[in-house]
């Protein structure tokens, strides 16, 4: 099987559990868009309880109007998965649970885990 990224890591979903120590918010989707793991700082920085994220769609932590196309927008990464940023020429927001917006970082880390594509995304706050 091919690896989805370029420098050919294939890690298990136990891996990815182990980034709670990561300074920066890390968040797992599945190739529906199924968040599958989330560290303590992507909860905070959304504000959520511990384990709120789990099992929510990637879109719910982005703001309302940009829901429909990143659905879209979504499928065609899981149909051609690059590493990437997210922010070269566009300003990247999130939304928190209260819903209020905030400016973010963001870069994706395609793999392949148990045969399955997984997208690890790397989000940092921007004051």
């Amino acid at each position: 099987m091919t690896n989805a990224i370029s420098f050919g890591v294939v890690l298990s979903l136990n891996d990815c559990k182990d980034i709670a120590w990561e300074s920066s918010g890390k968040i797992v989707i599945d190739d529906k868009g199924t968040i599958v793991v989330a560290n303590s700082q992507a909860e905070g920085m959304f504000k959520t309880i511990m384990g709120g994220l789990i099992g929510k769609k990637i879109e719910s932590v982005l703001p309302l109007p940009v829901v429909e196309d990143h659905v879209r927008l979504r499928d065609e990464f899981i149909r051609n998965p690059l590493s990437k940023s997210m922010n070269l020429g566009r300003e990247v927001k999130g939304r928190r649970s209260d819903s209020t917006e905030i400016r973010v970082l963001v870069a994706l880390w395609p793999f392949y885990a148990s045969g399955a594509l997984y997208v690890m995304a790397s989000i940092h706050e921007l004051s």
